[in-house]
């Protein structure tokens, strides 16, 4: 019996969910495979940044519609690019025309991963909630996934967006294992509306990157919430409410990512301990970074 071409795609995170957009925009059958048991199972509170490659991607995975909607509850756009040392002097800055661009659609993006998903997710029929992926064969020209619930599906193509620690590439490239870089990074948010007189202006206006001495970094970016929602897409999930600042989506805050090396040859392996803060202090503002040593 003959048999529609269809497309397994394990875990529902932006990349899957946005390829399912993609392939339902081209009219080809896909279902996606969702480890979460709920919809919000996986949210993350913070920006992303959609580079001018991403939202032309975007554009063409949705519906007009969908993009505008995707469009409009995106944050204000970031002026700069900036890095710099920890005593705040500046090393590289790219601003103005540089980020701004003349093309309304391959542009540079702020949006908020919650806000996102709910893009995403909408109008998507075939998202199957629940399902941890286990392992995959191949029979008869087709290919069948199978998971941890006892359920299975099959399909033309399997796709693994999965992550890093996909269970999809760890069966067909069981030679490709992961490297740890020896890299730490801890975030955090402070919101605008509390904070913003007590952060100094170059922190404010775009992305900041500071390259510290001993290894350690430090990333600072703006979310503006600029509108409010827009169609059900945008604002605070009604599941979410009272569960804390990570899921608030509707005040306006800057995201700050801590990073540090840990060196092996330093006998830092995995027996680690806060031992000393390196205070970045920029009018006011202080973020913090650790250091690292061996018991």
């Amino acid at each position: 019996m003959a048999h529609s071409f269809h497309v397994l795609i394990i875990d529902g995170g932006i990349d899957g969910l946005t390829l399912a957009q993609g392939l339902k925009q081209a009219g080809i059958s896909a279902a996606v495979y969702e480890r979460g048991r709920t919809v919000n199972d996986r949210l993350h509170g913070y920006r992303v940044h959609i580079s001018p490659t991403g939202s032309l991607a975007m554009h063409e995975c949705l519906t007009p519609h969908r993009f505008d909607a995707f469009d409009r509850t995106c944050g204000a756009p970031s002026m700069a690019v900036r890095f710099f040392t920890e005593q705040m002097r500046v090393l590289l800055a790219f601003e103005g025309d540089f980020l701004a661009g003349a093309d309304p659609i391959a542009c540079h993006r702020a949006a908020s991963r919650i806000t996102l998903r709910q893009v995403l997710l909408a109008g998507l029929e075939n998202v199957h909630f629940g399902k941890t992926f286990e392992r995959y064969e191949q029979r008869a020209g087709r290919i069948i996934a199978y998971f941890a619930d006892g359920s299975l599906a099959e399909g033309d193509v399997l796709v693994a967006a999965d992550g890093g620690g996909s269970r999809v590439r760890r069966q067909f490239l069981p030679q490709a294992q992961r490297i740890d870089t020896g890299v730490i990074g801890i975030a955090g948010k402070i919101f605008l509306d509390a904070a913003r007189d007590r952060i100094a202006r170059p922190l404010l206006d775009g992305i900041s990157l500071v390259a510290a001495r001993g290894g350690l970094g430090l990333f600072v970016a703006t979310q503006e919430m600029t509108r409010g929602p827009i169609g059900g897409i945008g604002g605070n999930e009604p599941a979410l409410a009272g569960a804390g600042n990570l899921y608030e989506d509707t005040r306006s805050y800057l995201i700050s990512v801590v990073g540090a090396f840990v060196w092996e040859d330093f006998g830092i392996v995995s027996s680690i301990k806060w031992n000393s803060w390196f205070n970045f202090f920029a009018g006011g503002f202080a973020a913090t970074a650790v250091g690292y040593s061996a018991k």
